[in-house]
């Protein structure tokens, strides 16, 4: 089927059509008859049917019908565009197609438009559309001056330079210069999607069913900028070249819970103070507006600033110096481009390596106006939390940590994430004890004085499940629910528990409850 269209305008103000041709060659459509190609007789303003012609043809009836009641062509020249509406029979005799088609000034040049393998009417009808006009161009109310397109090869083929005129008009539209901004990546400033757990990249957006956010708010991965620098004479763990933790792995502390000597106690203490620090730098910075990869950079300077390591960057390739995980995100999310908004919930989690020991916390915070619910989640996390922590002192069975997180979860009306618990801390990142916060779990062992280990309730609204996004870290409720998280490390004493990472008179008063 080929459509050819060769139109001319006037410039006078009359904008009076002087000259439009409109042929239609249909002979591979063998249900109609032969003579229907020649059944037209067109010119500058009416469509005529020859009924005459048409008279041997079954069709002919429907065909007079349709086409003059229908295929009147009018126009609007105005702008170099017409509107041309016009019924056609595609399958049989009684399947009228009607529409409307418009058409740039793109056609002024004999331009032709050939639908190749296109069956029924609908098909036929958007592929036309296709040809036409771009659709992103449509969407975003583009001028028509670029958007059209002679046939859709030529749409492919254009697209590699075509794109960035949507770019720009995003960029204009709200005010910004950053593409990452937007969710585009920008490979020549660095910015692209992770994959496999940080140990790739990529500028195309990575495809998953995802599960959170609402039809105007949907939460997707943003691009993630570079690696971010650590200066000469930090001591460094030993992934931060290549990714690989090496004596964490084969440590004889994954089994055996470390007592700690009163000089690592020591160390431990100004580790998390620092750490303690850090984080409160963080929530400083949170509010609508700031993307994550801002706070990430807030994190790293003020990490670097106190001669620390940040422990998350390049720990089993994760890409970035802290976590930031934004509403369903339960944990493990990576920073990027993405703004937070009024009424999320972001929690970031620090972890740094000063004097050869690690420290590590982390808490939730409310962007802007935060309904109701999403309150009582952060509020009952942060309880569980505490609750944990008042029943720690040497003796007490580490299992009945989850039992006391779970209790409190439940009879609130939410679950407690299983996936991801607690961890023991110290010269490693990660050892024994396992902490699980959900009841009935198989922790095994009991609290000694100079243990230390942390305890991190994951508390969801909805079902516990979690899932995993493309790029291998971020982990996400399984029903798109919100979660929220606290973390502290704790260092069992003789008598009970000192909170190493506790909050400081200086930490910014951010919930409620505690003023």
């Amino acid at each position: 089927m080929n459509y050819c269209f060769d139109s001319s305008f006037m410039t006078d103000t009359s904008w009076r059509l002087s000259c439009l041709s409109l042929r239609l060659e249909i002979n591979k459509l063998n249900m109609l008859c032969s003579k229907f190609s020649d059944a037209y007789d067109f010119s500058p303003a009416t469509f005529k049917v020859n009924a005459q012609q048409m008279e041997n043809s079954r069709t002919s009836k429907n065909i007079e019908s349709g086409l003059t009641r229908y295929a009147q062509i009018y126009h609007r020249c105005k702008g170099g565009l017409m509107d041309l509406t016009f019924d056609f029979i595609l399958k049989n005799e009684d399947d009228v197609v009607s529409d409307t088609l418009m058409v740039d000034s793109i056609f002024e040049a004999h331009t032709s438009i050939d639908v190749v393998g296109v069956t029924g009417q609908k098909q036929f009808w958007k592929a036309i559309k296709a040809i036409v006009k771009c659709p992103k161009c449509v969407e975003l109310k583009l001028p028509r001056e670029g958007a059209a397109f002679c046939t859709q090869d030529c749409f492919k083929a254009s697209w590699g330079t075509h794109k960035s005129v949507h770019l720009k008009a995003k960029l204009a539209s709200v005010g910004s210069s950053k593409p990452w901004e937007l969710n585009v990546a920008s490979p020549s400033d660095g910015w692209l999607y992770c994959l496999r757990k940080g140990q790739s990249r990529t500028a195309q957006t990575p495809h998953f069913d995802w599960t959170g956010g609402t039809l105007c708010r949907p939460l997707r991965p943003y691009p993630i900028s570079k690696k971010r620098v650590v200066p000469a004479g930090i001591e460094l763990p030993d992934w931060a070249l290549d990714g690989n933790p090496k004596i964490e792995p084969i440590s004889d502390l994954q089994h055996v819970v470390e007592i700690k000597s009163p000089e690592m106690i020591e160390r431990m203490r100004e580790t998390n103070r620092i750490a303690r620090e850090v984080l409160d730098a963080g929530a400083r910075a949170v509010r609508p507006g700031v993307t994550t990869d801002e706070i990430d950079a807030v994190v790293h300077e003020a990490t670097i600033a106190a001669g620390a390591y940040p422990s998350p960057l390049n720990y089993h390739f994760f890409p970035k110096s802290c976590c930031t995980s934004v509403n369903e995100v339960i944990c493990h999310g990576i920073p990027d481009g993405r703004k937070l908004e009024d009424g999320d919930i972001v929690n970031i989690d620090v972890s740094i390596y000063y004097k050869g020991v690690h420290g590590d916390l982390n808490e939730t915070y409310f962007v802007g106006n935060v309904d109701e619910a999403s309150q009582q989640l952060v509020k009952c996390t942060y309880e569980c939390l505490e609750k944990a922590i008042a029943i720690v002192k040497p003796g007490v069975r580490f299992r009945e940590i989850g039992e006391i997180i779970n209790r409190h979860a439940t009879m609130s009306g939410f679950s407690v994430v299983k996936s991801y618990c607690g961890h023991g801390i110290g010269e490693l990142f990660h050892c024994a004890p396992n902490i699980p916060h959900y009841a009935r779990n198989k922790a095994v062992g009991v609290m000694k004085a100079g243990q230390t280990f942390t305890i991190e309730p994951m508390i969801n609204a909805g079902v516990w499940r979690d899932r995993m996004w493309p790029d291998g870290w971020t982990a996400v409720t399984a029903d798109g629910k919100r979660s929220a998280q606290f973390e502290h490390t704790l260092l069992v004493t003789e008598t009970g528990v000192e909170v190493l990472t506790a909050r400081l008179p200086t930490s910014p008063k951010v919930f409620p409850w505690l003023d």
